[in-house]
C-alpha cells in the first residue's frame, strides 16, 4: 500500500468508496433511514473536487484501487476518512491520519461517526460534544472530537490577577478600544461579585497570543441576548493553529460552571464559530453602525 497526494481523477472513485463504505461499515451503528440520508449514492464531483484541492488530500492505493482517503484544511479540521468496506482493519485509517496529521501544526477538529469514535479516541482524540447532524431531513449522532497539537496555556484572569495590565494593554491593541474601557471591566471581573465580565488569554511563554472576554452586551441593540462573548482575537503568527477554538470551548465550559448555558456572540466569521458548535440566531444592530450584523448563539 501506499500514500499518494489526491489527484482530481480521483473524485469519481472517493465519491463510490465513501457511498459503500457508509452503507456497510457504519450499518452496525446507524440505521438503513439514516444510511440512505448520509449517503445517497449522488454528491456533486465538482463541489467534492474543490474541496479536496483545497485541503491537504491523501489517497491510499493497493495494487493500483484506492482502498482509502481523508483530508483536512490549513486549519486544522480532519473533514473526511472513509476506509474502502473490504480493507478494513489493515491499519489503512492509522497511516492517512498519519499524514494528515503532520500537515498541520494546530489543534485537530473533527466531527467522528459513532462507528470512528473509538478509532479517533486511540490516537489521543478527546469528544468535545455528542451533536445530532442533520442530513436528507433525518438526524445521526456524531461526536465534535479534539486532538491538541500545540503547547499553550490558557489562563483565566480571574485566576492570575498579575496579568491585568498586560491583557488590558493586549486588548486595547488589539481592538482599539480605550485601556481604560479593558480595565474597567478587568477590575470588575477581579472583584468577584458576579460571573460575568470574564476574561482569558492563551499565552505561549509570557507572551499573549490570543484572548477573549465575556460582557453583558457587546455593544449591540438586543440588550435581551445576554452574555455575550467578545473581542476574540489570535496573534497573526498564530492562527490556524486553533487557539480560538481552544478558548471558546474552554470560555464554554468555564461558564457552565457558573451556571451559565447559553452565550452569544456577534461575527462575520460565521463557517468559523460554526465548526465550534455555534449557530446563527438572529441579524442584530451595532451601537451607532449602520448595517445589520450576525449573532450567533451558542448552548450547553
Amino acid at each position: 500500500m501506499m500514500i499518494r497526494e489526491y489527484r482530481e481523477t480521483d473524485c469519481a472513485e472517493l465519491a463510490e468508496l465513501f457511498y459503500h463504505t457508509v452503507h456497510t461499515v457504519n450499518a452496525k451503528d446507524y440505521t438503513e433511514e439514516q444510511l440512505a440520508a448520509w449517503a445517497t449514492g449522488k454528491v456533486d464531483l465538482e463541489k467534492w473536487n474543490q474541496t479536496f484541492q483545497e485541503h491537504h488530500t491523501v489517497v491510499a492505493v493497493e495494487n493500483k484501487v484506492i482502498v482509502g482517503f481523508g483530508d483536512i484544511d490549513k486549519c486544522g479540521y480532519l473533514d473526511r476518512l472513509y476506509v474502502h468496506k473490504d480493507h478494513q482493519q489493515k491499519g489503512i485509517a492509522t497511516a492517512i491520519c498519519d499524514v494528515l496529521e503532520q500537515a498541520v501544526t494546530e489543534n485537530i477538529i473533527t466531527h467522528a461517526s459513532i462507528t470512528a469514535r473509538p478509532f479517533f479516541e486511540k490516537r489521543g482524540y478527546r469528544v468535545i460534544k455528542e451533536q445530532q447532524a442533520e442530513r436528507q431531513g433525518i438526524m445521526l449522532t456524531n461526536y465534535v472530537m479534539e486532538k491538541t497539537m500545540n503547547d499553550y496555556d490558557i489562563i483565566r484572569l480571574l485566576d492570575n490577577p498579575e496579568i491585568k495590565e498586560q491583557a488590558a494593554q493586549w486588548f486595547h491593541e488589539k481592538w482599539g478600544i480605550p485601556l481604560e474601557a479593558y480595565a474597567e471591566s478587568m477590575e470588575e471581573c477581579l472583584a468577584k461579585k458576579k460571573a460575568v465580565p470574564q476574561w482569558y488569554v492563551a499565552m505561549d511563554d509570557r507572551r499573549i497570543i490570543g484572548g477573549l472576554g465575556v460582557i453583558e452586551n457587546d455593544f449591540h441593540d438586543r440588550k435581551d441576548l445576554t452574555p455575550n462573548v467578545c473581542a476574540v482575537y489570535t496573534e497573526k503568527d498564530k492562527r490556524c493553529s486553533g487557539i480560538a477554538g481552544a478558548l471558546l470551548k474552554y470560555v464554554c465550559a468555564d461558564m457552565k460552571a457558573y451556571g451559565i448555558d447559553t452565550l452569544y456572540l456577534i461575527t462575520d466569521h460565521s463557517s468559523f464559530y460554526e465548526r465550534y458548535g455555534w449557530k446563527f440566531l438572529c441579524m442584530v444592530r451595532g451601537d451607532g453602525e449602520p448595517d445589520m450584523t450576525r449573532m450567533y448563539i451558542h448552548r450547553g
